[in-house]
């Protein structure tokens, strides 16, 4: 259960956020080597690197002992001071890397893996981003590529790339086929911020041969995401190599019709989402009823313009969904109310009069509910004199949520609806689209300040 109330930084994260710093000293130091030019003879190089493993190595175990041994990182600076150039001695590069692998492979324990080879990529992708004349550098890729070997942990089992790391995506792409313990991964080099139109990103043919190539070795994936970028070739590699795949998510990306045969290849599948893709209604019928025929059991599914056939196939086939999330929908939804197993039910872009039937179901126990730009919302529905707030959320279970999201653009709803929802849902976490109910900017103030003070835990957005 989440909490409403804020808890502490962890123990934990402030160790690996210190690491994180000495790794970005150590990137800084080896892409502005070039003005180190000290003469040295090989010997004095080979006493150097053991005198900075020694220290090295010292430091990761002091810090294990503060931590309670949760890893075991090095907390102080790690000094290089480099005696040769990189133009010089390219070597020396991955030489230093090379001991920087060994000590994190070998000292850090397995349960952080993932912690920290995110929190690792995240610096080298900051120091890139607000160092980008390093990027012109001759050894710049030997670098990069270097430190992002040494710092990926063999026992990852979690990647996740978004927009921010695409400065280093090529380079962490091409190590993804070394990584073959990995169950998720998530590559969302662009982000998603609009339900009103479909966003394409740019997919280098060489980033995605990348892509292909790596997805032949990681056989042990369970969940693979790539929105806005995905192709056909990348599904088509997936359906062949990732059969054990249980989560696929290629929204608002370019894969087509051509994919769906792929995607038919997925035994295991369990959670589907193909939100603004080019695949057509023929496609996603099709691909729905072949899925119904391979006896999958589907538990979250997630498309746009949904047809009453697709629909019909949804409730009297797959009746163990838990998460329902439809765009752009402009067929009537009251079939919904025959899931009776759904938790999660998101509704973008469409008239909320195919919505009102659903918000009536007796006996759902949604933990997220979300009603995002609806046309024509009859706030009625929500509060009247005989048919109020308090008695949908009782009709509709309610309390059980966890996150709703509610924009009513053009309506109104009053404060004291939304001091009702935070009041009666006792599990409430998350209430959005508050600025859209035509509430003044001043009383608004007032209230998310009141809120803050009674459930500093509940964010109102």
């Amino acid at each position: 259960m989440m909490s409403r109330y804020n808890q502490p930084v962890s123990l934990e994260n402030l160790a690996l956020s210190s690491f994180a710093q000495n790794i970005k000293a150590l990137g800084v130091k080896l892409l502005q080597s070039e003005g180190l030019r000290a003469e040295v003879s090989p010997s004095r190089t080979l006493h150097h690197s053991e005198r900075e493993s020694t220290c090295f190595k010292n430091m990761l175990k002091t810090v294990a002992c503060r931590v309670h041994r949760l890893f075991m990182c090095h907390s102080s600076a790690w000094c290089l001071q480099s005696p040769i150039t990189i133009k010089e001695n390219p070597h020396y590069v991955q030489q230093i890397c090379n001991d920087l692998q060994d000590h994190l492979h070998s000292m850090v324990i397995q349960t952080v893996a993932n912690e920290l080879t995110a929190e690792l990529l995240q610096i080298l992708s900051t120091l890139i981003s607000s160092r980008g004349g390093l990027m012109c550098k001759p050894w710049y890729e030997l670098v990069m590529q270097s430190l992002v070997r040494s710092i990926i942990h063999p026992a990852v089992t979690r990647l996740k790339l978004t927009h921010e790391l695409y400065n280093i995506a090529p380079v962490v792409c091409a190590t993804l086929g070394t990584m073959t313990n990995l169950e998720v991964l998530e590559l969302s080099f662009v982000s998603d911020v609009s339900d009103l139109c479909m966003l394409v990103g740019v997919m280098d043919e060489c980033l995605e041969q990348l892509v292909v190539t790596a997805l032949r070795s990681l056989v042990n994936l369970k969940i693979f995401r790539f929105p806005c970028n995905c192709t056909d070739n990348i599904v088509m590699s997936v359906g062949c190599s990732c059969r054990y795949l249980k989560c696929i998510d290629f929204h608002c990306s370019k894969v087509t019709d051509l994919s769906v045969a792929s995607i038919l290849d997925l035994q295991c599948l369990l959670e589907v989402n193909l939100c603004r893709t080019s695949i057509s209604e023929e496609g996603c019928t099709f691909l729905l009823k072949k899925l119904s025929q391979n006896n999958a059991t589907l538990r979250s599914f997630r498309c746009s313009a949904i047809s009453v056939s697709q629909l019909d196939i949804l409730v009297s086939k797959f009746l163990n969904l838990t998460q329902v999330n439809l765009v752009s929908f402009s067929c009537d939804l009251s079939l919904l109310k025959e899931l009776k197993n759904l938790q999660v039910l998101r509704l973008q872009s469409g008239h909320f009069s195919h919505v009102k039937a659903v918000l009536l179901v007796s006996g759902w126990h949604l933990s997220v509910l979300e009603l995002a730009r609806l046309i024509g919302v009859d706030v009625k529905v929500i509060d009247t004199s005989d048919l109020n707030i308090e008695n949908v959320l009782r009709r509709n279970q309610l309390r059980f949520l966890v996150e709703l999201h509610l924009e009513l653009h053009g309506g109104q709803l009053p404060l004291s609806a939304a001091r009702m929802i935070t009041d009666s849902c006792i599990q409430l976490v998350v209430l959005k689209g508050i600025t859209t109910w035509g509430i003044n900017s001043y009383a608004l103030q007032s209230f998310l300040q009141e809120m803050k003070q009674a459930y500093p835990g509940v964010h109102i957005l």
